[in-house]
């Protein structure tokens, strides 16, 4: 094609806005030549010729002139030029030659063109307008010619102004008037259909809501108690619901509780056991305890009351493993079946707290009964303990009451008991209010008073956290040594002393019992302890040469034996760390251990793995710190921890290992590390990576700090290893008060007494982390990061996010934030990312200045925290008030460092210290691009602490510019694609709580389909219509899994949805793969053999809102075995085959049959590419349906990438055939290759079920379609079917096939797979059925009826009888009666709407499909038979309505049941040729009339008889019938009355003349002598009459 064709050339579809510009040309220059034939060219039509310049059309121009019909004077000339656009705009008009026009005329005619042609191009047909502008000028001139010829005068132009600006004021009122009434309307609909879809919604939630509630749990009303039963003790009702957890984790319901028994009293309160009223196999513990006021005191009394309900209340929230349940409470007053005739009762209360009961007791009860625990047991529940009591300090609760009595043991499973803290901090108020003192309640053996907490003791000081623990310490003691150490040991030091405690335990104890409560630590830091983390021992051994004869230890707690600390003994036969991983090289060193760079050998992911060597006591706890600190931090911007453990190694493999001759910290200059002999080359690095940075705490300013590498030395040299143990003793001394001396000394005489039995092993503390390259924040800001102001800032917010993350966990705080804590990481997105790291110094406690760090041990720590020039100003004070200020305050030096050029030695040094000085200065030369630099920088090195922002506040104070969005987006997709994200779940929930916009809520499903009364009427007939079918074959209705995850098997738009667990779920798009997928999971359920299910299925609506709901119906043959699968395969298609011939709109329907292995033969065959070949069986699933044509199947598939080969090759096999011809014709095909043997037992398969089909009596036209693919997927290796309506426009009725592949994807690959599921099944859209019949050739669709079957299988009614009368008064008087009486006579009856005439009660309900319309009048009914145009109206008294109606109904069942053909009639029954059987034994009675028939022939009457009764009802060939000689209206009359009714007969006879009278009476006595048979059981119920004169017939029921 030439590159210079035009567009007009190609074939396109049709532009969807403007044509182009030569569209408009072509019809302007067409509607000029139309307008020189009309007017005579350059006389009435002059055109004006313009040049065209070189770049741009000139625009046709021209004049008309136009007279007046009647009188050519009066003309006038319009001038036109057509704009670039017409004719889809308006052309520009000017009127010229009009001075022989009256100024009205003139007026009328400028409006005229004014107005006309703009409603013209408005209304966007881009029709020629010139003409018809011109004719209305006409019209404007001949009607001033004709006022002119009429001797009429014009109006002058003064009131033709008038009277066009009136009228167009006037439609301007009206216009406006019409605009405000609109907006009214709309206003009111609008606010009407929002509240009703509001009410709607909140009924639903509400409904939806309670369904819920009562699915899951029983209802709340059966909880309530009734009339309790004597032997059941006491009841107690609490007033909310109870909800206690199984250990299925199934939540159980309840408010009452029974059978209080087993009591057991305590100084206060008296604990009973309980049952819930409607669970028996629950037991739990009731505490009650009676309460009364003092003397003068009940005020005050009131107030504790209140104190102690809103305490109760507080722990009712709580929710901790190891924390007692409280299920619920109340407080009575005392009753007055209670006071027991003591006044001085009425105002005590009763408390009553609920619990789970404890399996096992108490631990008091536990440790008297089998004495102190195994130090395994003390570790677990310690650890536990602490945990609860953690997180009670942590809600802001104290327990006050803590001792082994008030520790429960409950059973967590069948081997495991769980310890709980009970009577949390209520057992306090509670003994407060009985003004019970506290050694009465917890301690109730007389002990030293140096066991109390020294700031309680002989004091009404307030307990607080550090009182608990304290009071936890007593129980842990208790745990190791038993409950009498309060009789041993006069105070804690005093065991301390006596017994030679481990180094581990003897820190633990000590800090149990710190003097100074301010010094005590907290529960959080106590489960750091080295004793709970480790297996140490709880007390050593003295060696036989180190101690005299003399010398002899406290005698050992039973169940303890000493453990020996022999060297080979205590190494380890097993190392994880040598086991799991193989370790690549060195990261960095310090002086208590290193960081290696490791390869886990069973994922060969790398990780970075901190190693730290036990010196003394206090390291191994203070690194356990930053284990539990690790563990609860999660962010994307901190370095994640996995795991710890610790390992006990020898010194000299674990120093060999380590390079331990290396002085200090290892260098920027060490390029490389060696590891079992590989050489691992680092790149290099300015500021380092050290996860050590505690160690190394001098930093580049030469500060004193302690060279701890020393200890390496002093582990292997054992001349001086006294020395060197007493300087790490001074340095522990420096930690405690001193009143903590004699202990510190107790502990350097135990650490020289041991030391020398563990010199030849050390703990090693292994910490997994997250692997970080060896690039830190410093490398960057050494490469020039502050050149790069959005990179600056990107790197800060992250960094601020993760402090953020720090300080929200109970106000933690790093303590070291500096940029070589700081590690740079690339992420998935291929964007560096920030990783806080190196928490060695993070704690959660509060930091006092120059006395350390709360509950600390080195008292040297603040000191050495960071490098100094990060620290805070305040630290050098005695208090600090907000420890989040620290990090905020060495932020702002980060900060600066990433906002300034890089520094070295003396410049940095001065440049950062005029930054920290009294009056923060920055140096002249800095002056970032964004002046928020310098404020962010200047408000965080404030030497103010309450004027430095916390780490929210400078996030969300809008000085941080947000994240790039594309950045934001990748990492926000990298976080939901990662399900193990710490932020999967919240981004999951965060979606969730989006509110939906009003708009998308209000019109989400307003294009739901609203089915009519008549289309549901239909669908319920064809519903019942299709369950019988089914029924007949013995299938079951069952149902379907509706929701399942995302499926492969669509590429359709299949409706999705995601749950808050992240999964992304699927409707329905068929009802067959929820059945698969159920027959696969339940394999060891038994098998419903045929089962059907009605349900819905959805699809994606393009333009959003709620889904497309079609109703589809599936049916399914299920078997377990493999035999007869073709037979069972021929049912499914006779179950069609049954639906087809039960509609009678489904007509000329075949069978589509083929095999899912012989499409696949034949792409083998044509060389299809097996990855194309799903996609290509998806596309001929189209071919021959509707207009989709092989040609157009051809595009498409060429499309896909098949070969024009292939694809050729294919259209051989678009054919269908009998089996016999299509068989003949794949051999021919097949010729040539070895296909054809492969397919020989497809083919006979496929054989089989043609052959069975047949025997079943399937008689519609069964074809062989090869190229069938009708969800070939599903039915991979069996055979597929279609049901097809067969016609030139062809469509798909219904599909399915064989699904065993379909089971067997879905099945679990476990082992057991003996038990195989086999089904095939079919699926159609049985509403397409019910729809509303239409008139023949209205639509092209198969499921069309002509009007005339309306009136066969769609007979049904809503309702029989409307009940109506223009009288209002009259309709809801006598009208509601009859509605009434109606109904209760088994007709079907509602009461019509006021109407005033007939006519407009048949508009108002002419869509209904009533049988009768009765109207009511003053004395009369009038009963309109709706469906019948031949029955006239009747007027019948009330009386008699019910009868009538009665008649009328069993006649139209006769007529319907007369289309079904009994099986058998009687023996001698014979066939006339109409089909209808007849007996030609029946009796028939012929009576003749005064004047004979001429043609009467009484043999031909009896047969006419006969098979005219076989045709009304196949009841009356069992009974007798009589042939009458009379009219068809006697015939009706005869037909309406009743033998047990004589007044119908006798009024039947007055509306006769005189001469049938006597006839109707004979038919009468007949008829009557009949039915005495029938009564004296010698005849037939069932009669009939026929008049053989006009050859009609009726039923009559003798028994009526």
């Amino acid at each position: 094609m030439s590159p210079w064709k035009t567009k007009e050339s190609i074939p396109t579809s049709p532009p969807a806005g403007p044509g182009p510009r030569s569209q408009y040309i072509d019809a302007q220059q067409e509607e000029i030549l139309v307008l020189k034939a009309i007017y005579e060219d350059g006389v009435d039509f002059i055109e004006h010729k313009a040049a065209n310049a070189a770049w741009q059309r000139a625009e046709p121009s021209f004049d008309i002139r136009i007279k007046a019909l009647s009188n050519p004077d009066f003309t006038v000339t319009l001038g036109v030029v057509m704009t670039a656009t017409y004719p889809k705009s308006a052309p520009l008009l000017s009127l010229k030659d009009d001075t022989n026009l009256s100024d009205s005329t003139v007026f009328k005619i400028q409006k005229f063109i004014e107005k006309r042609p703009r409603e013209l191009a408005a209304q966007g047909q881009a029709e020629p307008m010139i003409h018809e502008l011109a004719e209305g000028i006409q019209e404007y001139l001949e009607d001033a010619a004709l006022a002119k010829a009429q001797g009429l005068g014009q109006p002058s132009l003064e009131e033709e102004r008038a009277a066009h600006e009136e009228e167009l004021a006037r439609q301007a009122r009206e216009q406006e008037e019409e605009d405000a009434r609109k907006k009214q309307e709309a206003t009111q609909e609008e606010e009407r259909v929002m509240q009703q879809m509001i009410d709607e919604e909140m009924k639903r939630k509400k409904e939806s809501q309670k369904k819920s509630r009562l699915k899951s749990h029983p209802r709340i009303s059966s909880f309530l108690p009734e009339n309790s039963q004597q032997n059941e003790g006491g009841r107690v009702v609490f007033d909310g619901t109870c909800i206690l957890t199984d250990s299925s984790g199934n939540e159980l319901h309840f408010n009452t509780v029974v059978g209080k028994y087993d009591a057991r009293r305590g100084t206060v309160a008296t604990v009973y056991t309980v049952r819930p009223s409607n669970l028996d196999c629950t037991l739990l513990a009731l505490k009650e305890a009676e309460l009364k006021p003092g003397l003068n005191e009940m005020v005050q009394f009131k107030k504790r009351m209140s104190s102690l309900e809103s305490k109760l209340r507080s722990l009712k929230k709580l929710s901790h493993k190891n924390i007692l349940q409280l299920i619920d409470f109340r407080i009575d007053q005392v009753s007055e079946d209670e006071e027991d005739d003591d006044d001085s009762r009425s105002n005590n209360r009763i408390v009553r707290v609920l619990m789970p009961l404890a399996d096992r007791g108490s631990l008091d009860e536990d440790l008297e009964r089998r004495g102190p625990l195994p130090p395994g047991t003390v570790r677990a529940w310690t650890t536990d303990l602490l945990s609860a009591l953690e997180y009670l300090h942590s809600q802001g609760l104290v327990h006050g009451d803590i001792h082994p009595a008030n520790i429960l043991l409950c059973r967590e499973d069948s081997r495991n008991y769980v310890p709980k803290l009970a009577d949390v901090a209520y057992q306090r108020e509670v003994h407060t209010i009985c003004s019970k003192s506290r050694t009465k309640s917890s301690l109730n053996s007389a002990k030293s008073v140096y066991w109390l907490p020294p700031e309680v003791a002989g004091s009404s000081a307030s307990l607080n956290h550090k009182t608990d623990v304290w009071d936890f310490g007593i129980v842990f003691l208790q745990m190791v040594f038993g409950l009498n150490v309060f009789e041993k040991y006069e105070a804690p030091a005093m065991l301390m002393e006596t017994l030679s405690l481990s180094n581990s335990l003897h820190e633990l104890v000590s800090k149990f019992f710190k003097a100074d409560a301010s010094r005590r630590p907290r529960a959080a830091d106590l489960r750091s302890s080295e004793f709970l983390a480790t297996d140490a021992p709880i007390l050593v051994e003295e060696s036989i040469g180190f101690h005299s004869s003399a010398q002899t230890l406290a005698p050992m707690p039973p169940g303890f034996s000493r453990r020996r600390l022999d060297s080979v003994s205590a190494a380890p036969s097993f190392s994880r760390f040598a086991n799991d991983f193989s370790e690549e090289g060195r990261l960095g060193k310090g002086g208590f251990g290193e960081v290696v760079k490791a390869r886990k050998k069973i994922d060969g992911q790398i990780y970075a793995i901190k190693k730290i060597s036990q010196r003394a006591s206090r390291t191994l706890t203070t690194t356990l710190k930053e284990v539990m600190t690790l563990s609860r931090l999660s962010h994307p911007a901190i370095v994640r921890y996995y795991d710890a453990w610790i390992e006990r190694v020898p010194i000299d493999t674990y120093e060999t290992d380590s390079d331990s001759s290396t002085e200090g910290p290892q260098t920027q200059d060490d390029g490389a590390a060696e590891s079992d002999g590989i050489d691992i080359q680092f790149a290099t690095s300015t500021g380092g990576l050290d996860f050590m940075s505690s160690t190394n705490a001098a930093g580049d300013f030469n500060f004193e700090a302690s060279d701890s590498d020393s200890d390496d030395d002093d582990l292997t040299d054992e001349g001086d290893s006294n020395e060197e143990e007493g300087s790490d003793d001074d340095d522990e001394d420096e930690l405690d008060s001193d009143d903590d001396d004699n202990d510190s000394t107790n502990e350097d005489q135990l650490l020289r007494r041991t030391r020398s039995h563990q010199a030849s092993y050390k703990n090693v503390l292994y910490i997994l982390m997250e692997y970080c390259e060896k690039r830190t924040l410093r490398d960057l800001i050494s490469q020039g990061l502050y050149q790069n102001t959005k990179e600056v800032w990107r790197l800060f917010r992250e960094i601020v996010e993760g402090i953020v993350h720090i300080h929200s966990l109970h106000n933690l705080v790093h303590r070291d934030l500096k940029p070589e804590n700081i590690f740079i990481s690339v992420g998935a997105d291929g964007v560096a990312h920030v990783k806080i790291g190196d928490f060695g110094l993070a704690t959660s406690g509060h930091i006092n200045g120059n006395k350390g760090l709360i509950g600390s041990q080195d008292s040297k720590e603040m000191s050495n925290v960071g490098t100094a020039i990060y620290l805070a100003p305040e630290l050098e004070r005695s208090n600090i008030e907000d420890s989040r200020k620290i990090d905020m305050y060495a932020l702002g030096i980060v900060f600066f460092e990433m906002s300034y050029k890089p520094m070295l030695g003396h410049e940095r040094w001065t440049v950062l210290n005029d930054l920290r000085g009294q009056s923060p200065s920055l140096p002249s030369d800095f002056k970032p691009a964004d002046k928020t630099q310098t404020e962010v920088i200047l408000s965080l090195v404030t030497h103010n602490p309450k004027d430095r922002p916390t780490s929210s506040e400078l996030l969300r104070s809008g000085k941080l510019p947000m994240a790039e969005e594309s950045e934001t987006i990748q990492r926000t997709l990298a976080e939901i694609s990662d399900p193990m994200s710490p932020h999967y779940q919240k981004t999951v929930s965060t979606l969730f709580s989006v509110t939906t916009e009003k708009s998308k809520d209000y019109t989400w499903d307003m294009s739901t389909p609203n089915p009519s009364s008549l289309e549901l009427l239909y669908q319920g007939v064809v519903k019942d219509e299709l369950i019988s079918i089914f029924r007949r074959h013995g299938a079951l209705e069952a149902s379907r899994n509706p929701l399942y995850p995302r499926s492969s098997h669509y590429s359709q738009p299949v409706v999705e949805m995601l749950d808050r667990s992240g999964t992304v779920l699927q409707m329905p798009y068929d009802l067959m793969l929820g059945h698969a997928r159920t027959l696969a999971k339940h394999t060891g359920s038994s098998v419903v053999p045929k089962s059907f299910a009605f349900d819905k299925i959805f699809r994606e609506r393009s333009g959003g809102g709620q889904p497309l709901m079609y109703s589809e119906v599936c049916f399914d043959i299920v078997s377990t075995d493999t035999l007869d699968l073709a037979l069972k395969e021929a049912q499914a298609i006779m179950v069609l085959d049954d639906i087809v011939d039960a509609f009678p709109s489904l007509s000329q329907m075949c069978f589509h049959v083929s095999h899912s292995d012989l499409l696949q033969l034949i792409f083998d065959f044509c060389e299809v590419d097996v990855s194309l070949r799903q996609v290509a069986a998806e596309s001929m699933t189209k071919l021959n349906i509707h207009s989709w044509t092989w040609s157009k199947i051809r595009t498409e598939l060429r499309a896909l990438g098949l070969s024009a080969t292939s694809i050729d090759e294919l259209q051989k096999f678009d054919f269908r055939d009998t089996p016999v011809k299509a068989f003949t014709k794949l051999k021919t095909l097949f010729d040539g290759s070895n296909t054809f043997d492969k397919a020989q037992s497809t083919i006979a398969h496929l054989k089989d079920v043609i052959s069975y089909a047949k025997r079943l009596g399937v008689h519609n036209k069964i074809y062989i379609n090869p190229l069938s693919s009708f969800r070939e997927d599903f039915f991979q290796g069996g055979i597929l079917f279609q049901c097809v309506y067969d016609k030139k426009f062809r469509d798909v009725f219904a599909a399915g096939g064989r699904y065993d592949s379909l089971i067997r994807e879905h099945r679990p690959k476990l082992g057991n797979q003996n038990e195989q599921r086999h089904a095939v099944g079919f699926s159609l859209s049985w509403e397409k059925l019910a729809r509303i019949p239409k008139t023949a050739g209205s639509s092209k669709s198969f499921m069309k009826k002509a009007e005339a079957e309306t009136h066969g299988f769609f007979n049904a009614k809503r309702c029989e009888a409307l009940v109506a009368s223009f009288d209002p008064a009259l309709l809801r008087s006598a009208g509601v009666e009859l509605v009434g009486t109606l109904i209760r006579g088994g007709v079907s009856a509602e009461l019509a709407c006021d109407s005033r005439s007939p006519e407009d009660l048949q508009k108002r309900y002419r869509d209904e499909t009533y049988s009768w319309m009765i109207i009511i009048k003053q004395d009369l009914l009038k009963v309109k038979t709706m469906d019948r145009k031949d029955v006239a109206d009747v007027d019948l008294p009330t009386s008699q309505l019910m009868g009538w109606l009665k008649g009328e109904m069993r006649e139209r069942e006769r007529s319907q049941k007369s289309a079904t053909r009994p099986a058998n009639v009687s023996a001698n029954s014979a066939t006339v040729e109409d089909g209808f059987p007849v007996n030609t034994e029946q009796e028939v009675a012929v009576l003749v009339a005064n004047t004979k028939s001429k043609k009467f022939n009484r043999l031909a009457v009896v047969e006419q008889a006969q098979a005219c009764m076989a045709r009304i009802h196949w009841n009356c060939l069992e009974g007798p019938v009589v042939a009458v000689e009379t009219s068809d209206t006697a015939l009706e009359l005869i037909r309406k009355t009743s033998l047990s009714d004589a007044d119908s007969w006798r009024k039947a006879e007055q509306l006769v003349n005189m001469a049938e009278r006597k006839y109707l009476r004979e038919i009468h006595d007949l008829l009557l002598s009949w039915r005495s048979e029938w009564q004296t059981k010698n005849g037939s119920r069932d009669a009939g009459v026929y008049n053989f004169r006009t050859m009609n017939g009726i039923y009559y029921d003798l028994g009526a």
